[in-house]
């Protein structure tokens, strides 16, 4: 706590020309961002979508590192995604200013690496256990393999799901599914195998909080020295965030020393009503200064959507002209099929692939057991894929990355070696690589004097045409850099030839649309390339279109009264979720 006061002191103290230096022609900030830049207390921010509240977050951060001399303590800079993570990351690189924030003793990452880095692995490690994998999936497809026939007949037959996340660390106690009883076999069989499994070193992402909260109760002096480390906290996206890593970063940093601000938009949330425990604590401290100007939507958009928010701040807009004007689609029950073509003619109609515009298609519900509307109702073939790109087969990752637009290599290499080392055990030091420790892989492969070869070698079959010899010729080097006397997986071995034309062909069967294996459409004229996901996968991503489909697990509801400002009381908190998922889109 003794660096909080010249911390606060630095915060307050940056001037107008200081943050002139972060200014551009497109990037300006008013008396309200200024203010932002300039405080130093626990609070939260409420920001627009498009007001510029991750470059503003990005500024502020860059502003306070160009004054920050503690050897000891750092910036703590978190966010519930990947893509809001990579966003604030990019801006630091693209300023050239603060390249230092990317390094000891700062940290800038999602909250799952926070936790898994500075509160989980010690105690872990502690109580004797080894970290593999942190891997919901591939943690749970572990112990269903592992499981006796009868326990997964008895799944199955009952239809019961099985989640077994940690409920008690000493003694260890998980979460049975039915509430199954203790001298039942099936409770002694799923006991059994996710106890293995956490030996051997799988963990679900939900069974890191188990372990950080334990070493919270179990260390006195733990809370003070992650405080001591970390006095300056940010969280983008705050929203966000689910009542289990809302809670605990409240234990953590909702402390007197500690700067905790947090940065969001409360009508943006998509994870308070999506079977979440609790709605997260953002807007609890709630400062009086709020952005409300968006630079992405005109006045004609924010007429269509304002009767959409729930939060009372003011939407107002920069430009009176939207670059595309906001469209609906009606449709019934047998033109269902024609939205998406219809939405693919409005983009070529708007857009040049010259100009590699960004198009989306989104919606809540990607499928269900038994969903009343979900994306494969327009879309017969949509299969939603993991962020982490779980492929049955290294060559479908390696087609999935070469698909990607502005790949990033290193994160490229990263994924290509994780699913090598997932399916062989590559030992070091004692202990097996694992993508939780990258810089046990880089030592490895610079040991071995590896890393330049391997890395040539995925960049030519990232880059290159990839013919079966080719595939042959890499899965030696895949030998020969990590020792592995045969591959035995066919998981790696198998070579797929890639067959992009095929899948642009079926995109356009008028009764029966479908996506090709990557959930890529391309329009019919000009084959611009449109992506779909769910709302929940592109958060925080920009877009210059973007198609929101009508899902639902209970049936559509009607929303013209919403559109028109209309609705009753009742009739706005029947359809509050509905009215989020298209304000924030």
């Amino acid at each position: 706590m003794y660096h909080l006061a010249e911390i606060k002191s630095i915060i307050t103290n940056i001037s107008d020309a200081d943050i002139a230096l972060m200014e551009n022609e497109k990037i300006s900030f008013d008396s309200v961002r200024k203010e932002i830049i300039r405080s130093a207390e626990s609070k939260d921010f409420q920001a627009v979508p498009g007001s510029g509240k991750t470059t503003l977050l990005a500024s502020k951060i860059l502003l306070i590192s160009n004054k920050w001399h503690f050897k000891d303590c750092g910036i703590c800079v978190l966010s519930h995604t990947n893509v809001a993570k990579d966003e604030i990351k990019k801006k630091i690189i693209e300023s050239g200013l603060g390249k230092e924030l990317l390094k000891y003793p700062h940290f800038i990452g999602t909250i799952q690496e926070f936790v898994d880095k500075y509160l989980a692995q010690s105690i872990i490690r502690y109580l004797g256990y080894k970290i593999r994998i942190v891997d919901t999936d591939i943690a749970r497809e572990k112990i269903e393999h592992s499981l006796a026939f009868k326990t997964k007949s008895y799944l199955t037959k009952k239809h019961i799901p099985f989640n077994l996340k940690i409920t008690s660390v000493v003694p260890l106690e998980f979460k049975m599914p039915n509430n199954l009883s203790s001298n039942t076999s099936t409770y002694n069989d799923l006991y059994t195998q996710k106890e293995k499994s956490l030996k051997d070193g799988y963990f679900y992402y939900d069974d890191m909080y188990a372990f950080a909260n334990y070493a919270i109760k179990t260390d006195p002096n733990f809370l003070s020295s992650i405080r001591c480390r970390f006095p300056l906290i940010f969280i983008d996206e705050a929203q966000d965030n689910d009542s289990k890593q809302d809670s605990l970063l409240e234990k953590i940093f909702n402390d007197i020393s500690c700067i905790y601000q947090r940065f969001g938009d409360s009508d943006q949330a998509i994870y308070d009503f999506n079977g979440e425990d609790q709605k997260n604590t953002f807007g609890k401290r709630i400062s009086t200064i709020k952005i409300n100007d968006s630079k992405r939507f005109s006045i004609k958009h924010i007429d269509l959507i304002k009767n959409f928010k729930l939060s009372s701040i003011n939407l107002t807009a920069i430009s009176d002209e939207p670059k595309v004007i906001p469209q609906i689609i009606t449709y019934s029950e047998k033109t269902k099929s024609q939205v998406i073509p219809k939405f693919l003619e409005l983009i070529d109609n708007y857009f040049d692939v010259d100009n590699h515009p960004i198009v989306k298609i989104i919606g809540f519900i990607a499928s269900s057991d038994n969903p009343k509307n979900s994306i494969c109702d327009y879309l017969e073939n949509y299969e939603k894929k993991r962020k982490s790109d779980k492929f049955n087969s290294l060559i479908e990752l390696i087609y999935s990355l070469r698909a990607t637009r502005n790949l990033d290599l290193n994160k490229a290499f990263y994924k290509i070696i994780g699913f090598i080392i997932r399916k062989h055990n590559i030992p070091y030091e004692n202990d097996f690589l694992n993508l939780q420790k990258k810089s046990s892989i880089r030592s490895f492969l610079s040991k071995n004097d590896s890393e330049r070869r391997f890395s040539r070698y995925i960049f030519n079959i990232l880059t290159k045409p990839i013919t079966e010899d080719i595939w042959k010729d890499f899965c030696e080097c895949i030998c020969k850099t990590f020792h592995i006397a045969k591959l035995n997986s066919q998981n790696i071995v198998t070579f797929l030839s890639e067959q992009p034309a095929k899948s642009e062909e079926r995109c356009f069967e008028k009764t029966k649309i479908k996506c090709d294996s990557n959930n890529y459409l391309y329009t019919p004229k000009k084959k611009i390339r449109v992506e779909i996901d769910t709302i929940h996968g592109v958060k925080g991503e920009t877009h210059d279109a973007t198609l929101v489909l009508e899902t639902s697990y209970y049936g559509v509801k009607d929303i013209s009264n919403c559109l028109m400002g209309k609705e009753s009381k009742n009739q706005k908190k029947d359809i509050k979720n509905d009215r989020k998922s298209r304000y924030k889109n």
